[in-house]
């Protein structure tokens, strides 16, 4: 099971992955910047 801090940490290094703050990415795909 992922623990919250493995979840956000894996949301982060994704918006890293691709340039992008974890704001971005949560507009990226179509949801309000203050999801992530």
């Amino acid at each position: 099971m992922l623990s919250h801090e493995g979840v956000w940490a894996a949301i982060d290094a994704l918006a890293e992955r691709h340039g992008m703050t974890a704001s971005a990415l949560a507009r990226a795909a179509g949801l309000d910047p203050t999801s992530f």
